[in-house]
């Protein structure tokens, strides 16, 4: 299981039935990364409903390496003074 940081320190799963809303939300770094894969996911209007796994599948991006990535975005958030 992938395991990610909140912004509080506390531990929460960034899993497949994430919503993309809701890691643009809690990690507003991870704009980058959907852009880098080149998805429409900033600013969709679909984003509150669409999980990470549905936007892998429509963009033909492999799921493991997202939620990866997204994992890493979120623990140097957390390890990164304000």
């Amino acid at each position: 299981m992938i395991m990610d940081l909140k912004p509080n320190g506390g531990t929460a799963g960034i899993l497949p039935s994430t919503t993309v809303a809701r890691v643009l939300e809690t990690w507003p770094q991870a704009i980058e990364l959907f852009l880098k894969y080149n998805t429409d996911c900033v600013g969709c209007p679909v984003a509150p409903y669409c999980t990470l796994e549905e936007a892998a599948q429509h963009y033909d991006l492999e799921l493991p390496l997202l939620l990866k990535e997204l994992a890493c975005l979120a623990m140097e958030k957390a390890v990164t003074p304000v």
